[in-house]
């Protein structure tokens, strides 16, 4: 290999990894995302059409917010799920953390927590707390994902996630 070349690599290596750590330029240890719940069907009875554009989009939809805070070897994590037109019945929601290793470049999963429960009476927001502790020295993400089910609905999905992003130092 030239020393041209291996040049090249490394100010290329170099430029993606002071890009993946602009994450954490003003972090302060905490931060918050956000996730958007969509109906889990492929095929959904009840869509209607956008005035503005010509895209069919869900009738009943939820939004999610995850805010995490590190202390010690430990990050809490709060999260609040609202769906619109719609209660919610159940939920299978988790929170799926992730650490920055920067020898591979990339994130790498730190584990999940799972909030898997009936709702007795249904509500249109529901919110919990996850925690993760025993938590090496790092940059971390917590997303939250998963399902929950409406009670005219059914199941609704995350997707397009925003996480959350704190350090621990």
């Amino acid at each position: 290999m030239s020393k041209k070349y291996l040049f090249s690599i490394i100010i290329a290596l170099t430029f993606f990894a002071s890009i993946s750590m602009e994450v954490f330029a003003n972090d302060n240890s905490s931060g918050s995302g956000s996730t958007e719940f969509r109906l889990k069907s492929d095929v959904v009875k009840n869509r209607t059409l956008s005035e503005s554009s010509n895209e069919v989009t869900p009738f009943a939809t939820g939004n999610g917010t995850i805010t995490c805070k590190a202390s010690g070897k430990s990050a809490i994590c709060n999260w609040t799920i609202t769906v619109k037109n719609d209660l919610i019945k159940y939920s299978s929601v988790y929170v799926h953390y992730e650490k920055f290793d920067g020898k591979k470049g990339k994130w790498v999963s730190a584990g999940n927590t799972r909030h898997e429960y009936g709702i007795n009476l249904p509500t249109k927001t529901i919110r919990d707390q996850s925690s993760k502790h025993n938590l090496s020295k790092g940059n971390y993400r917590a997303k939250l994902g998963g399902t929950f089910t409406g009670v005219k609905y059914g199941a609704y999905a995350a997707y397009a996630t925003k996480p959350a992003t704190f350090t621990i130092k």
